[in-house]
C-alpha cells in the first residue's frame, strides 16, 4: 500500500514550511488559470454567485487588491489586521471615512460613536437616533461590518478593487438593502470608480441592484457573474449585464434564483427611502471620547 505523502514540518494546525519538493503535494491554481481570472471584465459593482466549490473565492482573490469579509476574515497587505478595533482606529484618524461609516449607520436609525475603553482601545458604541441613553457597545454582525465599510470607503477614494466575501452573513434584509445602496453611492460620487467585487449567496443584493438600475442608476455600474465548475473540473465564469429595466435577460443560469419582479418593485420603496436619507449634523456625532475613570471596558469581539 502506498504511503501517504508527508508535508515537511507539519504538526496539526501549525504553520507549514513549504519547499520546492512539497509544491506538488499542495493543491492550487496554475499561473495561466490566475491570468485568465484576472482578464475577466468587471464593473464598479460586480456580484459573484455560484454553487459551493465552483471557484468564487479564487476569482475574488485573483482580481481584488484586497479581500475583506463580513464574517471576520481578511487577507491583504494594507489591512492585514481585519479587526473591529483596527477599523475604529482608521475611522478615528480619517474624518472622511468616519463620516461615510456614520452615514451608513444613520440609515439604520443608529448613531455610531467611538469611545476609549479602559485599556485605551477605541471601541464602537451605538444608540438609537433619538434615545442616547440607550447607548451600548456595538457587537455581533453589525460590528463585523465595520471593516467592510471602512475598506469600502478607502477603496472608493483610491479607485481600488475591493473583494467583499459574504457581507450579508447574519444580517437581515433591510440592513443588506441599505448596505447595497451605500456601495452604490460610494461608486456614484467618485470620478475614478472603484470596483466592489462581492461574493454573496444573497438574492437581496441582486434584487437591490436590479431595482437601482430600474429607477435610473447607470446599468454600466453593475455586472453579474455566475461561477460554475464544468464536468471537466474547469472553473467557468458567465458574465451578465442588466438592461435599463434591471432585468438580466435570457441565458440566466438555471441554477440561480429567477428574477422576481414583485420583489424588485417592493424593494424600490426601501431603495428610494435609503437614497434620500439624510442626517442632521447634530444627530450623527462621530467623536472619540477621552479615557475616563469610569469609562466602560472594551468588549471582546469573536473573530
Amino acid at each position: 500500500m502506498p504511503t501517504r505523502p508527508h508535508l515537511p514540518n507539519s504538526n496539526g494546525l501549525a504553520p507549514i514550511d513549504f519547499d520546492p519538493e512539497s509544491a506538488t503535494l499542495v493543491y492550487g491554481m496554475s499561473a495561466a488559470g490566475k491570468t485568465q481570472l484576472r482578464n475577466i471584465p468587471i464593473a464598479p459593482i460586480t456580484l459573484v454567485y455560484g454553487m459551493n466549490g465552483a471557484g468564487k473565492t479564487r476569482l475574488i482573490n485573483a482580481r481584488a487588491d484586497l479581500v475583506v469579509s463580513g464574517i471576520g476574515h481578511a487577507s491583504g497587505v494594507s489591512f492585514a489586521h481585519n479587526s473591529v478595533s483596527h477599523a475604529c482606529l482608521i475611522m478615528h484618524n480619517d474624518e472622511e471615512v468616519r463620516r461615510e461609516v456614520v452615514d451608513y449607520f444613520a440609515r439604520l436609525d443608529l448613531v455610531l460613536v467611538l469611545r476609549y475603553g479602559q485599556d485605551g482601545v477605541i471601541v464602537p458604541y451605538a444608540h438609537p437616533m433619538h434615545y442616547p441613553h440607550r447607548e451600548r457597545p456595538l457587537t455581533g454582525s453589525l460590528a463585523l461590518l465595520l471593516p467592510v465599510l471602512v475598506q469600502a470607503s478607502l477603496a472608493a477614494r483610491l479607485g481600488g478593487v475591493l473583494g467583499i466575501e459574504h457581507p450579508g452573513v447574519g444580517l437581515n434584509d433591510e440592513i443588506i438593502v441599505k448596505l447595497a445602496w451605500h456601495l452604490i453611492e460610494l461608486v456614484r460620487k467618485r470620478t475614478i470608480k472603484p470596483c466592489f467585487l462581492i461574493e454573496t449567496a444573497s438574492d437581496t443584493f441582486r434584487l437591490v441592484m436590479q431595482s437601482a438600475v430600474a429607477i435610473g442608476v447607470d446599468a454600466d455600474y453593475m455586472r453579474y457573474l455566475w461561477v460554475e465548475r464544468s464536468k471537466a473540473g474547469r472553473c467557468e465564469v458567465l458574465a451578465y449585464h442588466f438592461d435599463d429595466r434591471g432585468r438580466i435577460g435570457d441565458g440566466h443560469p438555471p441554477q440561480a434564483s429567477k428574477v422576481n419582479r414583485d420583489l424588485v418593485d417592493q424593494l424600490e420603496g426601501i431603495w428610494r427611502a435609503a437614497s434620500v436619507a439624510s442626517v442632521p449634523e447634530e444627530d450623527a456625532p462621530a467623536t472619540t471620547s477621552a479615557p475616563e475613570g469610569d469609562a466602560p471596558a472594551a468588549s471582546s469581539v469573536q473573530e
